[in-house]
């Protein structure tokens, strides 16, 4: 007998398992699995609200820039990357992203 045809996508179970999330510290890895879905609009406003509330989260920051980046909007992205830095400036995700976005802008 086959399993079931139907998808649970992270995120969904992620929301019903805590429910608070958004308006959490644990907004990171909500939007990470909005990321992991392809369904980036959705990580980025999750990122925008959180940081909203944790200013001083770096994982969010670092998830802000990936997803704006892989966006191609490409300032947001720099800008993200940057409070990251001014967070913990030793952060090898912002600083390989950061490293990216310039790159790309010819800096």
């Amino acid at each position: 007998m086959n399993a079931p045809s139907y998808q649970v996508y992270a995120s969904q179970d992620y929301e019903e398992r805590f429910p608070g999330a958004r308006e959490s510290s644990l907004f990171p890895r909500l939007a990470e699995c909005y990321e992991k879905e392809g369904n980036l609009e959705q990580a980025v406003a999750v990122c925008q609200k959180g940081l909203e509330n944790f200013p001083d989260n770096l994982a969010g920051f670092v998830i802000l820039g990936r997803c704006l980046q892989s966006l191609e909007q490409t300032e947001g992205a720099k800008a993200a990357y940057e409070k990251a830095l001014n967070i913990d400036s030793g952060c090898l995700s912002a600083l390989s992203g950061l490293a990216s976005i310039l790159s790309l802008m010819q800096w």
